[in-house]
């Protein structure tokens, strides 16, 4: 399996025997017999090899697959190729185990179909599906927000300009209905609500949107 590996490898990277002998620092005459099957590399220089064409030393060690009778190059770190699996009259498949394992697919485990018109079919474990799929919609819903925030004037309906309300240095934003006084704590004030936090020497901001037509601001926190 190993100098097959090695010769494929070397193939699709387009590389002569004296281009990979060098990589790994040893004669060309040392390395063709590698490729021979005369001799095999120790565990350092098969890691060099498995590092120089992005796989696994496992893979390049042990990997014998084939497709329709055509032998396959160990797949790049982190991709995996199991085989074929055929479609019974009831649409279902078996997985193959070392496929189940490496993904912990156990019995009840929900998976979620996606299909490409050009790709074609891939499975994907629906709670990483439905965790990335969370991850978007909360991404393009901010995006969303953001977008009709600074989009439109309330007022006048013309587009507002989009930028920073900002305090003074050392300085917090807050909300109350009324303003507290001077040597009042503000957070006593009724209705406070905290905007932005107080950091020493540190001029806080917020996104926010104007209408310098209307002085109008808009923000969110």
């Amino acid at each position: 399996m190993l100098q097959e590996n090695l010769i494929m490898l070397r193939s699709i990277a387009g590389k002569t025997q004296e281009d990979i002998a060098e990589v790994i620092g040893i004669s060309r005459q040392a390395y063709a017999k590698w490729e021979r099957g005369e001799t095999i590399p120790d565990i350092e220089k098969c890691g060099r090899l498995a590092e120089f064409y992005g796989v696994t030393m496992d893979s390049l060690i042990k990997d014998d697959v084939q497709l329709e009778g055509k032998r396959l190059a160990p797949a790049p770190k982190g991709k995996h190729m199991w085989g074929v699996v055929t479609v019974n009259d009831r649409g279902q498949i078996v997985i193959p185990k070392e496929a189940r394992d490496t993904f912990g697919l156990v019995n009840g485990s929900r998976l979620v179909v996606l299909g490409d018109d050009n790709e074609g079919i891939a499975l994907v474990k629906a709670e990483q599906f439905e965790e990335k799929l969370s991850m978007a919609m909360a991404v393009l819903s901010k995006d969303i927000r953001n977008e009709v925030l600074c989009m439109i004037c309330p007022k006048c309906n013309n587009e507002m300009r989009k930028g920073y309300l900002f305090s003074s240095k050392d300085g917090a934003f807050s909300f109350a209905d009324e303003v507290p006084g001077v040597f009042t704590n503000a957070r006593t004030a009724k209705g406070f609500v905290e905007i932005t936090s107080l950091k020493a020497s540190h001029r806080t901001k917020v996104e926010a949107c104007i209408c310098e037509n209307c002085r109008i601001v808009e923000f969110e926190y």
